[in-house]
């Protein structure tokens, strides 16, 4: 006979074979999961200062040159010194010829002693034009005061003549005024009237030329009394006399040190114009890099690392493997392509003038920022973006999916780039790496789950 089982016990038997279904499908489709839907590593955003290595090659080159002088027109007996030779303070870099000097101090000599007896015949020869000038003023106001003299006698000649003749005429005229005036008489007064115009025309010639001897006596007081051209030429001879002393003083300088030509100062020789058998120009013989004042580093940056680089920032040189610590930018100098051309004092000797070494100049912002990995920063021709992690309930339990968010990036490097506020928080979960190609609304797995 057949047993019969209660309801319930189907109900239950229904109910426990569903759950199983149910979880042989989820293992199912983890499983299936597992080789179909893409692993993703992810983190969240930090907090830092995004920092920047700057790399560049430069050359070690020449800080200041001393230009080594003397005297020129000296032969040149020997050159001990090179053109790149490290030399020492008071190191013998040439040597002049003794004999040779000697002659070029005796024409000096020579030349100065004729200096000084061409402003002796100078200040002579002003000495006589003074007096000859002198004498000449003296006679010119003395033939000038005797012909104002001579005039002078004339016009109270004429002056005395004119007196006579108007005297004369007018004692006649009166005299015939009440007689009968006969043509003889008359005759007489004409006679006597010619002479008065005679005198009197003689007298206005006379006081014609008293006046313009005067005037020229005047004129020849002013010229007289006008001191003649300086003539300057024992002046010229003193100056030129002084220049030859200080000439002669230099060149015996140079003979009392022998001839010998050395460094003011530790450096490097750059330059040598002087050889031996040739006489000395009126150049530097010797142009020396002054090694107490340092070498200089000069190297170009990339434009796009211009930006990093300032006037004062510290810097690393590596030559060779070697380091070289505590470096200083001293200037910056933007070119016309947009690189930047960056100096360094350095005093290091352990580097040549000429030795190529590479900058290394590490900067960090000054203020923190919200970074991610360089990894997780993706670009299309839209903007910057990121994919992040979002959990979405699902029948099948809390399920990872992509989501595509837009970032404003402020900085970057190699490493993490820096965001601005507001896209995204320190609590989002960001996509850093995939095993497979996504998308946005990608589903996918997060490593380790």
């Amino acid at each position: 006979m057949r047993k019969e089982y209660p309801v319930r016990i189907y109900a239950a038997k229904g109910l426990a074979g569903f759950m199983a279904a149910i979880l042989f499908f989820s293992v199912i489709s983890r499983v299936t999961a597992s080789f179909t839907v893409a692993v993703v590593v992810a983190e969240y955003p930090s907090m830092k200062r995004i920092g920047h290595v700057v790399y560049a090659d430069g050359i070690v080159e020449k800080n200041r040159e001393i230009a080594i002088m003397t005297e020129p027109g000296i032969l040149v007996k020997t050159v001990y010194a090179a053109e790149g030779q490290k030399v020492s303070a008071g190191e013998l870099l040439a040597e002049l010829d003794l004999n040779q000097l000697a002659e070029v101090i005796r024409l000096e000599e020579e030349q100065l002693q004729i200096l000084r007896l061409q402003k002796n015949s100078a200040q002579e020869a002003e000495s006589k034009s003074r007096q000859e000038a002198a004498r000449a003023r003296k006679r010119e106001k003395e033939d000038a005061a005797q012909k104002v003299a001579d005039t002078q006698a004339d016009l109270e000649k004429a002056a005395e003549n004119l007196q006579s003749a108007k005297d004369a005429y007018y004692s006649y005229e009166q005299a015939i005024s009440g007689g009968t005036q006969d043509e003889g008489a008359y005759g007489q007064l004409l006679s006597l009237q010619s002479a008065l115009k005679a005198a009197q025309d003689a007298y206005d010639a006379a006081l014609r030329g008293r006046n313009e001897a005067e005037k020229e006596a005047g004129r020849a007081m002013e010229d007289a009394d006008t001191s003649p051209a300086k003539d300057y030429s024992a002046e010229i001879s003193s100056i030129e006399i002084g220049q030859k002393e200080r000439e002669l003083k230099k060149l015996k300088n140079i003979q009392s040190a022998g001839g010998k030509i050395t460094s003011p100062a530790d450096g490097v020789v750059t330059k040598i114009t002087a050889e031996p058998g040739q006489k000395t120009a009126d150049t530097a013989v010797v142009t020396l890099a002054d090694l107490t004042s340092g070498m200089r580093y000069v190297a170009q940056i990339g434009k796009e690392d211009a930006k990093y680089v300032t006037a004062g920032s510290g810097a690393t040189l590596m030559k060779n493997g070697n380091e070289i610590g505590g470096i200083t930018i001293d200037t910056v100098q933007t070119l016309g392509d947009g690189t930047m051309e960056v100096t360094a004092v350095l005093m290091d000797t352990s580097l040549s003038i000429g030795d190529a070494a590479t900058l290394e100049l590490r900067v960090e912002q000054k203020d923190m920022s919200l970074a991610v990995p360089q990894s997780a920063l993706r670009q299309d021709d839209r903007s910057w973006f990121v994919y992040v992690l979002e959990v979405k309930d699902t029948v099948l339990g809390e399920l990872y999916f992509v989501r595509r968010q837009e970032v404003d990036v402020t900085d970057k490097n190699g490493t993490y780039a820096a965001l601005a506020q507001g896209f995204i928080s320190t609590e989002t979960q960001i996509i850093t790496d995939s095993d497979r190609y996504i998308e946005a609304g990608s589903r996918v797995r997060l490593q380790g789950s």
